[in-house]
C-alpha cells in the first residue's frame, strides 16, 4: 500500500449520494491490499466541515455475529423514588384457604375477679308445685329437753282397803348362827364360810384375826398374823406372826411373834416363839423359843431354843443345840478375860 499523504483541510461535505449497490467494494478491497506497510505519523485533525445533510438510510444489513459479552459495570446509585401512583381497583377476594389443623388448648387463665353482684331482676310468677319427693333418711334423735316444772299435787285419793294378811315368813334365826351357838346343824350342809371366791376373814377388835384366801394361798390365824401381806403361798400361825410381810413369797411362821419383822424375805421357815423374829433375808430355817432371834442375813440354819440368839448380819451358818451360839460367845469372853490377867 502507497504511503499516505497528509490529510487537508475537510472541505464542505457534499450531498450525500445514493447508497450503491453493496459488493464491489469489497472486491476491490481484495485487489488493492498489498504488503501492509509502515504506519505514518498521524496528521493533524483538520477542522471539521460543515456535515452535509444526511443521505438516505441505506437497506440494513446483515447482522454480524454478536461479540463477547463485556464485563458488568459498577451499579449506579439508585435514582430518587418516583411519585406513588394511585392505587388500584381492589381485586376480587380469593377463595378460603383449607383451614389449618386445631392447635394445642392453651393453658387456662388466671380466674378473674368476681364482678359485683347484678341489680335482682324482677321476681317471676311461681311455678306449679312439683311431685312430692321421698322422704329423707331421718335424722338423729335431739337431746332429751329439760324436765319440765312439775305441776300442781292433786289431791290424796281414799285410802284403800286393808289387803289380807300374808303367809308367815321362815323364822330367821334358822339360817343364822346364834350367838350362844346351833342346834340341829347337819355336818357337810351346814358351814361358816363363803359360796363365792371371797376370802373368809375373822377379826377381833375389829382387827385382823386370821384369813383364808384362795386366791393368794393365803392362810392364817392369831391377832394381826399377816397383818399386810400381799405375797403368796404364805401360812402363819400366832399372834402378830408374819405381822410386817407384804411381798415376801412362800414363808411359813408357826408361833408368836414369830417372822415378825421379815418385809420381802422368801422361803423362811419359822418355828417357836419368836424364831427369826428380826429377818430381812430369805432361804432361812430357825426351829426352837427365840432361835436365829436377832438374824437379819440368809442361809441361816438354827435348830434349838435360843441358838444364833446373837447372830446379826452373819450368811450361811448353821447351829444346832440349845443356846449354841451364847455359850461359844461365852467361852471366848472367858478365854480373853484369861489371857489377858
Amino acid at each position: 500500500m502507497e504511503q499516505q499523504e497528509l490529510a487537508g483541510a475537510t472541505g464542505v461535505a457534499g450531498a450525500d449520494g445514493n447508497t450503491g449497490a453493496t459488493g464491489a467494494m469489497e472486491l476491490w478491497r481484495n485487489r488493492c491490499t498489498g504488503a501492509v506497510g509502515t504506519t505514518g505519523a498521524t496528521g493533524a485533525d483538520g477542522a471539521t466541515g460543515v456535515a452535509g445533510a444526511d443521505g438516505n438510510t441505506g437497506a440494513t444489513g446483515t447482522n454480524g455475529i454478536d461479540g463477547a459479552t463485556g464485563a458488568t459495570g459498577a451499579t449506579g446509585a439508585d435514582g430518587a423514588t418516583g411519585v406513588a401512583g394511585a392505587d388500584g381497583n381492589t381485586g376480587a377476594t380469593g377463595a378460603n384457604g383449607i383451614d389449618g389443623a386445631t392447635g394445642a388448648t392453651g393453658a387456662d387463665g388466671a380466674t378473674g375477679a368476681t364482678g359485683a353482684d347484678g341489680a335482682t331482676g324482677v321476681a317471676g310468677a311461681d311455678g306449679n308445685t312439683g311431685a312430692t319427693g321421698t322422704n329423707g333418711i331421718d335424722g338423729a334423735t335431739g337431746a332429751t329437753g329439760a324436765d319440765g316444772a312439775t305441776g300442781v299435787a292433786g289431791t290424796t285419793g281414799a285410802t284403800g282397803a286393808t289387803g289380807s294378811t300374808g303367809a308367815t315368813g321362815a323364822d330367821g334365826a334358822l339360817n343364822a348362827w346364834a350367838l350362844l351357838g346351833n342346834a340341829g346343824t347337819v355336818n357337810g350342809t351346814n358351814f361358816i364360810g363363803t359360796t363365792d371366791n371371797v376370802p373368809l376373814n375373822f377379826r377381833i377388835n375389829n382387827q385382823k384375826a386370821g384369813k383364808i384366801d384362795a386366791t393368794l394361798s393365803e392362810t392364817s390365824f392369831g391377832h394381826r398374823a399377816l397383818n399386810a401381806n400381799t405375797g403368796a403361798d404364805n401360812v402363819a400361825f400366832g399372834i402378830q406372826a408374819g405381822l410386817t410381810n407384804t411381798s415376801g413369797n412362800l414363808n411359813t411362821a408357826i408361833g408368836a411373834y414369830s417372822l415378825n419383822l421379815n418385809v420381802v424375805g422368801n422361803n423362811n421357815t419359822a418355828v417357836g416363839y419368836q424364831s427369826l423374829r428380826s429377818t430381812t433375808g430369805s432361804n432361812n430355817t430357825a426351829i426352837g423359843t427365840n432361835s436365829a432371834f436377832s438374824s437379819t442375813g440368809s442361809f441361816i440354819t438354827a435348830l434349838g431354843s435360843n441358838t444364833l440368839y446373837l447372830n446379826t448380819t452373819g450368811v450361811d451358818n448353821t447351829a444346832i443345840g440349845f443356846e449354841l451360839f451364847i455359850q461359844l460367845l461365852l467361852e471366848v469372853e472367858i478365854r480373853v478375860l484369861v489371857y489377858m490377867h
